[in-house]
């Protein structure tokens, strides 16, 4: 063996110059690709540190054994829910198998443009969403979904004769034998190339967490980021070729292997500066690829002999585990606790398991390999061999041993339960709680039972019961017993032992009654004690002896807690007069006694006896200024005669007519007792009834009522729309009477308003005396009418019998307005018949009635056959103007118009006026009327005809015709000038 040295002289760093980048698709935000499966990769993880997640079994179990493939199984990948991927060396199928190692899929494809399958030989990888990552040696890159399916294929410049890799972002990695470096996306989108300056790659490329990326080939590493720019060329003639890199947890070392020498070097992840060296006897052979423990301890094995040697971090000797001439099959892996796992080819070791300190923790021969194990998310290990693959899993647990965990010697109460569970623990071979697992609890002396005879164990690996004690002092037994495929738990059974005790009753020894009237009867408690730590059941009670004894409170299993009592009722009924005997017989579980005994006895005598029924009179709200009436019964249950002497009330508002009564034995009298209020209260009283009874002298009866009012209620404020000064607003004010009973009598008189503007304020309907019933609405009508301009008030008070708001007011308000007040006339206005082609005009007054300027913005007429003179005009209060309104007709009809004044007045704009007139054309007739003629040929004949003109309009006659039977003869006219009422 060696120590640490530097060999500075062995290194030397190259610069790239140039590298090949396709394109850059980068995908962004991508969780680390591995993060959610137990062994995504070959190795574990992206930094090859073939360390598990998990841990792996204490105690092995083969679970079963899985003959597949055609050669090698190569190192499986096993995802989050324990499907196993892999491929067999020389294969063409992409296997899968379920956790159970039964065949879930296997996938081939087949030769781009060939007959055959395309062959798969190397690790293959998961990604976190289950997609799988595998190269075949026909230059193709598949990414297989989990189903085993095909998701897409690259094609690469070469064999793929490594494992894939991933980096935090989700990219893939894959170093190709035509001395690439290929970065693909997810989606199959190559992002860009690396190139190894024509080597080959020796190994999968391990992935930093701060994304650079190292592959070993030839004597180098060589170093990129993520995006297939080069960093470094780390050239190592002392490792001859370059096995393979793996980088610590802290990414500032690589770590990095020889094929050929036995050689491990230490690098900065940085710089590529050596830290350290180790070199060993070559007899072993170059080194295998390492497992970095928990602790960052390097534990690998010489490929030719059976060394495996542990390393400190700081390349120190840790320690090393010599078998001799046997071969290591397997580089070493780690699981979560830092245990190793490896396969020597030797008889006696197959697969076994060292701690950190090498110590042997198990070993099974029959498990060979040759390729790195892999973990399950159980801790299941997957075995590659020839031929066939290997599941052991950690032995599932089984029951071992029983021990009681509490609740023996505990004290007890007879028939009742403890105050503590029984519990026990059931222990499997490693010493953990086993769960699920029955537990029989079972009496064995003293009687009673546990509530649940056979219980499970909780996940803590205990199963409890209560214990119900049996009947019988002193000592019970329980037995608690388990067993595990028929045979008995170590341990089994447990005795467990508890002392039974019992309740003990008390109480006094005699009861004696009052002297009590034949025929009536008397009450008395009788308090029973349970003086014990025990529940006391008190099972029943019988009276012996004379049958004027009676138990009024029923007792059927009672119970009676630790020190507490129970109180029941007897009565002393006798029929006939003198002294009365019997004995009160308690059943009850006080175990040293059948019974405990109790003397009854009684006087009886002959007198009367006073009750009353009901003994507390409840009268319902009642109105001030009315009466309610209820009855009371008085009973005579004695047996001589009742005198009632007098009726005492404790307020005057209860009364009642009857002044005294006489009530022989077995009857009753009814008497009024009559509450009539004075107040809104409520009324406490009292009625003291004075006889000569032997039972009470004196009977109270208490006496409530409530005195009630009807209440009145309303808005405080009632407020007017603003009004302009000489007109009117009204309004409506209801008034509620929100009382549940009584009646609202209200009076709203002619003085009901008053104030500093009352005049301005008058109740026009609703007023006078009315009643409103209970719950009711009734509503005053009030106008407004202001008298000048500003706030106008007054208060409307309404008089009513609520004792409370007698006098119950209302604040008025309203605000007067100066306004304009617009008017126009005449309204219609009609004009007279006017000709065509003429006008006339009408003279219309505008008026402002009201007591602020009227602004006249503008006059408009609905037909332009109108029109009018003057647009825009103001008008003083009481002041008027006067415009003409023409009419102009085009046609002889009748025109009916509208004629609208703009103005500021507040609530007519536009004031209409209604416009009408007709337009007329003149009436012609001729006088005489023309002869009818017979004209010879040639013949002229003069005809005079007068044209008359029958209207006031004037006529133009433009030309004349005259017909005869076969010519129409045309006389050109002349303009006759003829004016209205003429002729021509």
């Amino acid at each position: 063996m060696s120590t640490p040295r530097t060999w500075f002289r062995s290194l030397i760093l190259l610069n790239f110059v140039g590298f090949s980048a396709v394109f850059t698709l980068l995908s962004i935000g991508r969780v680390y690709a591995q993060a959610s499966a137990p062994w995504p990769i070959f190795r574990s993880d992206a930094g090859l540190s073939g360390r598990s997640p998990v841990e792996g079994p204490n105690i092995p179990d083969l679970y079963w054994t899985k003959p597949i493939g055609i050669e090698k199984i190569q190192s499986p990948a096993v995802a989050q829910d324990g499907t196993v991927i892999f491929t067999s060396r020389g294969d063409q199928y992409v296997y899968a198998l379920n956790p159970d190692g039964k065949e879930k899929w296997r996938f081939s494809h087949r030769v781009p443009g060939g007959s055959n399958n395309e062959t798969f030989s190397f690790p293959p990888t998961l990604d976190k969403d289950g997609t799988i990552y595998v190269g075949s040696h026909e230059h193709g890159f598949f990414a297989i979904n989990p189903n085993g399916t095909l998701k897409w294929r690259a094609q690469v410049g070469g064999y793929v004769g490594t494992a894939a890799n991933i980096d935090k972002n989700g990219n893939i990695y894959i170093a190709v034998d035509d001395a690439q470096l290929y970065v693909f996306d997810p989606a199959g989108n190559l992002l860009c190339t690396g190139s190894l300056d024509g080597l080959k790659p020796n190994n999968t490329p391990a992935i930093a967490p701060n994304g650079r990326v190292y592959v070993p080939a030839g004597n180098s590493i060589f170093v990129f980021n993520s995006s297939c720019q080069p960093i470094a060329r780390w050239v190592l003639p002392a490792l001859e070729q370059v096995a393979w890199v793996a980088i610590n947890a802290g990414g500032n070392v690589v770590y990095a292997g020889s094929v050929a020498v036995p050689l491990v070097l230490a690098l900065n992840s940085q710089t590529g500066n050596q830290i350290w060296d180790y070199s060993y006897h070559t007899s072993y052979g170059p080194p295998s690829q390492p497992a970095l423990g928990p602790s960052g301890t390097i534990y690998f094995v010489g490929a030719n002999a059976g060394l495996m040697i542990a390393l400190n971090p700081n390349g120190q000797e840790k320690w090393t585990f010599d078998l001799g001439s046997t071969r290591y099959k397997t580089m070493p892996v780690v699981d979560a606790s830092g245990d190793i796992y490896i396969v020597n080819e030797s008889s006696r070791f197959g697969l076994f398991k060292l701690s950190p300190n090498k110590e042997v923790l198990w070993q099974l021969p029959s498990v060979q390999c040759f390729y790195s194990p892999a973990f399950g998310p159980d801790g299941t290990i997957y075995v590659p061999s020839l031929k066939k693959l290997y599941a052991v899993r950690p032995q599932p647990p089984y029951a071992v041993s029983l021990e009681l965990v509490s609740g023996d010697g505990q004290a007890g109460c007879i028939d009742s339960t403890l105050a503590n569970p029984i519990q026990a623990r059931v222990r499997d071979q490693y010493g953990n709680p086993f769960p699920n697992h029955p537990v029989r609890f079972g009496v064995i002396q003293g009687g009673g039972e546990p509530i649940n005879a056979t219980v499970n164990t909780d996940s803590f690996g205990i199963a409890d019961t209560t214990w119900q004690l049996g009947s019988l002092l002193g000592e019970q037994q329980l037995e608690i017993s388990s067993q595990y495929n028929g045979q008995r738990l170590n341990g089994s059974p447990i005795i467990v032992i508890a002392n039974a005790v019992g309740p003990k009753i008390d109480g006094a020894s005699e009861v004696v009654f009052d002297t009590t009237a034949v025929k009536d009867a008397s009450d008395t408690t009788y308090t029973i004690y349970n003086r014990s730590d025990c529940i006391l059941t008190v099972n029943r009670l019988e009276i012996t002896g004379d049958p004027s004894f009676f138990v009024i409170t029923p007792v059927n299993d009672t119970l009676v807690a630790s020190h507490d009592s129970i109180v029941v009722r007897l009565r002393f009924a006798p029929l006939v007069s003198g002294t009365h005997k019997a004995t009160l017989h308690i059943y009850s579980n006080y175990a040293t006694h059948d019974t405990f005994d109790v003397a009854l006895e009684g006087e009886a005598s002959t007198q009367p006896k006073i009750a009353v029924s009901p003994e507390t009179l409840n009268f319902n709200p009642t109105c001030l200024e009315s009466e309610s009436l209820l009855p009371l019964t008085i009973y005579n249950i004695g047996s001589a005669t009742l005198q009632v002497s007098s009726f005492n009330f404790s307020d005057p508002v209860f009364s009642t007519s009857t002044v005294s009564l006489s009530i022989p034995p077995g009857e009753s009298r009814i008497i009024d007792v009559h509450f009539s209020p004075d107040s809104v209260i409520a009324y406490p009283g009292n009625l003291t009834i004075i006889s000569n009874a032997a039972n009470d002298e004196t009977v109270d009866v208490s006496l409530t009522g409530t005195g009630s009012s009807p209440t009145i209620a309303g808005d405080p404020t009632l407020s007017f729309n603003d009004t302009s000064v000489g007109k009117k607003d009204t309004s409506v004010y209801q008034i509620r009477n929100v009382a549940a009973l009584c009646e609202l009598r209200i009076d709203i008189d002619s003085q009901a308003i008053s104030g500093n503007h009352a005049g301005d304020f008058r109740v026009i309907a609703g007023g006078g005396i009315t009643v409103i019933s209970s719950g009711g609405v009734h509503e005053v009508t009030l106008e407004f009418a202001p008298s000048d301009s500003g706030l106008r008030t007054a208060v409307l008070r309404i008089l009513n019998n609520d004792p409370a708001n007698g006098s119950f007011k209302i604040q008025l308000q309203g605000r007067g307005e100066l306004a304009p007040d617009i008017d126009a006339g005449p309204n219609p206005l009609p004009f007279p018949k006017v000709c065509l082609d003429s006008c006339a005009k009408l003279p219309l007054t505008i008026r402002n009635l009201g007591n602020d300027t009227l602004v006249v913005d503008s006059i408009k007429t609905s037909d332009p056959v109108f029109t009018v003179e003057g647009q825009e005009f103001n008008i003083p209060p009481g002041g008027s103007v006067t415009v003409l309104v023409g009419f102009c007709p085009k046609e002889m009809k009748v025109y009916s118009g509208t004629l609208s004044i703009f103005s500021n007045d507040p609530d007519e704009n536009p004031f209409e006026v209604a416009l009408q007139g007709e337009g007329v054309g003149p009436e012609i007739t001729l006088e005489p009327r023309p002869p009818v003629l017979e004209v010879c040929p040639d013949e002229k004949v003069r005809v005079s005809v007068n044209i008359v003109n029958n209207s006031a309009c004037p006529v133009r006659i433009d030309s004349v015709f005259f017909e005869l039977r076969t010519l129409l003869l045309a006389a050109k006219g002349r303009d006759l000038g003829q004016a209205a009422g003429g002729g021509a």
